[in-house]
């Protein structure tokens, strides 16, 4: 079963985008499941790869900051994985592929002493 991931507490798999009305008096949202969200994490590196629209949403409600400075905890399948910055981001050569966003990890003082990664 695909593990959830949460951006500052938001679950990715939570994130519902109004869509547009079809009829008076209709409301629709889009939202993806876990399962169309591939996660990848080794030595500091996440990558992130997400539906297109869920991609342009992170960044329209705040979710990812567009300051590349500013910090975003990450939790994977409910554990606490640290602070990270996004450090690139990649746009699909179609509709149909993901947004890869690549996160590094933000080492603290406390981590370099203890030499923790």
């Amino acid at each position: 079963m695909p593990q959830g991931i949460a951006i500052n507490g938001k679950r990715l798999d939570e994130v519902r985008m109004p869509l547009k009305s079809w009829s008076d008096g209709v409301v629709s949202y889009l939202s993806y499941p876990k399962s169309q969200l591939k996660i990848s994490l080794e030595e500091g590196t996440l990558r992130l790869g997400v539906p297109l629209a869920l991609g342009m949403e992170l960044y329209r409600s705040g979710v990812l900051p567009q300051d590349s400075q500013a910090n975003v905890i990450v939790a994977i399948g409910g554990r606490r994985r640290g602070q990270f910055v996004v450090a690139d981001v990649r746009y699909p050569q179609s509709p149909y592929d993901p947004v890869v966003f690549t996160l590094e990890r933000v080492r603290t003082s406390k981590q370099r002493v203890a030499g923790v990664d």
